[in-house]
């Protein structure tokens, strides 16, 4: 018997139902194009609105993602920092044999070591290659205990402790992207580190950057060989940070007390009455690891302009598509009429809104990748961190595009509830009786001007923060005033690199005192805005920092700072070790109380290192040496003994009018020694990139500002624009019963404009509560709540919105009255 094939129930049903679904998608999208040619205008603004939305959203989250993915530690539980504790201290410092000692007695935990610095890489030949890289150097083990992979070739291994000739060398990543042009033949490529020729041996995984943004890894061994141009060997003195990782099966508290036991056994002279010298375990420290707590603000900040741009973008779009849909009410109608359900007139609202969302994520997108690098250098990523968006960033700009497409289109939907098919399709508008929509494009336009009005008086208080910044006094002369670093090593971690310091200064200071156009020079161990501090915290109710300054006698005048009380110490005072000290007016203050300080004792309030009290000898001008906002801070200023000169660097002050000074000491630097990496950096320019922070940040957020207003007046105009035509029957009778232009143009004003009026006054309320919670110091004494910020912007946003609104209301306020009601 023979019949007709069938199908079996269920079988081809979905098949049928995906080719309907596309079907019916590409109908949608169809029809959505050709809406969009309708009214290219205003839909090409809100396309650019929305790119710019997510654009900013994405560029903000990639940033944010590499922030928090951190340096690619793998199981940072399993690998504390090995801190070494004492009865005073508590710290990540070691000296490499100490290192060595752990390392050999460990039984729990793999012990490695690691120290930073920075060294010139030339990838190729010639001056013009050389640039500072950020180096870590590391123990064998280290890529193994933190888990670090490699994209090409292989990690170091403890073998490579012991290697001589060419040390090798590991780079990350965007060394090898961006230095080495992605060279697929790196491996074995010399590289010159310093004063030493190293090789490639291995290029790290993406993300990889472990310490502290680590550009090139290479053995601790070959430090020497980096700053000394010397064979390779082990340095004992060499200051080293400690870590590890917990073998299999092992505990915290079983490593530490190990560990400690290993350490007590450690060669040391402790103070008088101080326990053994022990280890404490913690997996927040080492690593260059930062406390959670430390990026807990910034990530607040960023995720929430994120959130703010992304609800701006999205209520734009919503605004837009409502106002379209008020003038597509006949062409909801004649579509149920028809047939098309709730759900299917729904999918249609929602597929134009993703169409246009999709176009706006391909160019947001393209403006993200354009817009990373800048953002990366106004909020000053470190060198070599990789900000490139990763797969997350493009999930997250998917999830958003799609989120914002169906919430914006569910918008119109909303709009069209409650509405009949008769009224619709007689042409009369809306339905009598029916409840207009007001609240929902009222509560759209409100939060448009909230979020916009919350970031206009961000970027106002940069503006602000900007001009101060410029206006500040700091104290000193900056300009003409030098600070030179000799570059020969580490000397915080190195005491052979201190004696080469304090070589090398004995021989260049009088060299450079004979320079015609070298006014003065003194040796400091810190120079102004060059991102080292020496800090006391004093005791009592009110705890103040206290920075510390050593410096020869000559200091105050090459920084041309003001005595106003007393005298500078002498040489023989410096030379001597004598116990005398000058005082910032503030502290003097402070600690005094308008009495004068000269000849006493400093309180035993300021804890110092030295058993002796200094006598009060000179009070100093108040001056700014680190961070333009901390203007509070008070200064201790003493002499500079000869194992601090070490540490030390050079300032130099040029006299007026002298040209090609600086080109000169430089040269004659080098000819005290030839390896030497002199670096001179001018005072007045680090200044002005100090107070460059504030004016990168205020062009940012008052880019994004901008984009507010943009967005905000996009969708109120094509809302007035909408809800005016649909009142013109109404203004029409106004009209005919005697209203007066000028009287149906303040009204038709007022109600476009008093949800703008709400959603500022709730835009301000939130700028005046998220104030609380934002340092006032980041705005350089601009406080968070300051008038003028948020009468500014306020003003700018009313002033738009009445641009955006008085087009289409002066039109309607014009109405013919005859015509009007002829047509009706």
């Amino acid at each position: 018997m023979t019949g007709s094939r069938g199908t079996l129930p269920g079988h081809g049903t979905t098949p049928r139902v995906l080719l309907a679904f596309g079907r019916d998608a590409r109908v949608d999208l169809k029809y959505a194009l050709r809406l969009f040619a309708r009214q290219p205008a205003i839909l090409l603004l809100t396309i650019l609105g929305l790119s710019l939305g997510l654009g900013i959203a994405t560029a903000a989250f990639s940033i944010m993602n590499a922030a928090l993915r951190g340096e690619g530690l793998v199981d940072p539980g399993r690998a504390p920092g090995v801190l070494r504790a004492t009865d005073r201290s508590l710290s990540t410092s070691w000296s490499y044999d100490e290192f060595l000692r752990l390392r050999e007695g460990a039984t729990r935990m793999q012990v490695e070591a690691v120290l930073t610095d920075t060294a010139p890489a030339r990838a190729g030949t010639g001056e013009a290659a050389a640039s500072p890289a950020g180096v870590a150097f590391v123990s064998g083990g280290f890529f193994a205990a933190t888990g670090g992979g490699m994209s090409l070739g292989r990690s170091l291994a403890v073998a490579d402790e012991q290697q001589t000739g060419p040390p090798p060398i590991v780079v990350s990543h965007v060394f090898w992207s961006t230095v080495l042009n992605r060279d697929p033949g790196v491996i074995g490529r010399p590289i010159r580190i310093g004063r030493t020729e190293a090789r490639v041996v291995g290029v790290a995984k993406s993300g990889f950057t472990l310490p502290s943004n680590r550009q090139i890894w290479m053995p601790l061994t070959s430090y020497g060989a980096v700053y000394d141009a010397a064979p390779l060997k082990r340095t004992p003195d060499m200051g080293v940070q400690v870590f590890g990782r917990l073998l299999p099966g092992a505990t915290l508290p079983d490593a530490e007390a190990q560990l400690s036991g290993v350490a007590a056994g450690l060669p040391r002279v402790p103070a008088a009455g101080e326990r053994a010298l022990r280890v404490k375990l913690a997996t927040d420290a080492g690593l260059g690891r930062v406390s959670s707590s430390d990026t807990l603000e910034i990530t607040l900040m960023v995720f929430g302009v994120i959130v703010l741009v992304l609800l701006l973008a999205c209520a734009n779009v919503a605004t837009v598509l409502v106002s379209t849909a008020i003038t597509r009410d006949r062409e909801m109608a004649v579509r149920a009429a028809l047939g098309a359900s709730r759900g299917r007139i729904l999918r249609q609202l929602v597929t134009e809104s993703l169409a246009m969302g999709g176009i706006a994520a391909a160019l947001g997108l393209l403006f993200a990748h354009w817009a990373i690098p800048i953002i990366g250098t106004m909020i000053e990523a470190p060198a070599g961190t990789d900000l490139s968006p990763s797969l997350a960033v493009y999930r997250f700009l998917g999830i958003v595009t799609v989120l914002s497409g169906v919430v914006a289109g569910l918008a119109p939907a909303w709009h069209s509830r409650g509405s009949d098919l008769v009224t619709p399709l007689k042409g009369a508008g809306p339905a009598q009786g029916r409840v207009p929509p007001w609240r929902l494009r009222s509560l759209l336009v409100m939060t448009q001007a909230a979020v916009s009005v919350l970031l206009l008086v961000v970027a106002t208080l940069f503006m602000r923060a900007t001009v101060r910044a410029g206006a500040i006094d700091v104290g000193f002369d900056a300009a003409g005033l030098y600070a030179v670093d000799a570059g020969l090593g580490d000397p915080f971690g190195d005491e052979a690199a201190r004696a080469r310091n304090r070589s090398f200064w004995a021989r260049a200071i009088p060299d450079l005192q004979a320079v015609p156009g070298i006014a003065s020079v003194a040796l400091s161990e810190m120079t102004p805005f060059g991102g080292l501090t020496r800090t006391s915290i004093t005791r009592g109710d009110a705890a103040h920092i206290v920075d510390i300054h050593r410096a020869q006698s000559t200091y105050f005048e090459t920084m041309g700072l003001r005595i106003v009380a007393g005298r500078a110490f002498t040489r023989d005072e410096v030379a001597g070790g004598a116990p005398v000290a000058l005082v910032s007016q503030s502290l003097a203050r402070a600690f005094w109380h308008g009495q004068s300080p000269l000849g006493r004792m400093l309180p035993a309030e300021i804890p110092l290192q030295e058993s002796a009290r200094p006598v009060v000898i000179g009070v100093v001008a108040d001056a700014i040496m680190a961070r333009l906002h901390e203007r509070g801070t008070f200064a201790l200023y003493q002499p500079l003994d000869a194992e601090s000169e070490g540490f030390a660097q050079l300032l130099i002050r040029t006299a007026p009018g002298a040209t090609h000074v600086v080109e000169r000491a430089r040269q004659r630097l080098l000819a005290v020694d030839p390896l030497s990496e002199v670096r001179i950096a001018g005072i007045e320019s680090r200044l002005e990139q100090e107070a460059g922070r504030p004016r990168m940040l205020a062009t940012l957020t008052g880019f994004i500002g901008v984009v507010a207003i943009v967005l905000c007046v996009i969708g109120l105009y094509g809302l007035t624009a909408s809800v005016v035509l649909q009142r013109t029957r109404e203004m029409g009778v106004r009209a005919a019963l005697g209203a007066a232009p000028g009287s149906l143009l303040r009204l038709l004003l007022w109600d476009s404009l008093r949800p703008i009026v709400a959603g500022l006054a709730i835009g301000a309320a939130t700028a005046l509560l998220a104030g609380r919670v934002v340092a006032a110091a980041v705005f350089f004494g601009v406080s968070p709540q300051d008038p003028m910020a948020l009468a500014g912007a306020a003003l700018a946003l009313l002033a738009s919105a009445a641009l955006a609104v008085w087009v289409p209301t002066r039109r309607a306020a014009a109405v013919d009255a005859a015509v009007v009601l002829r047509q009706s």
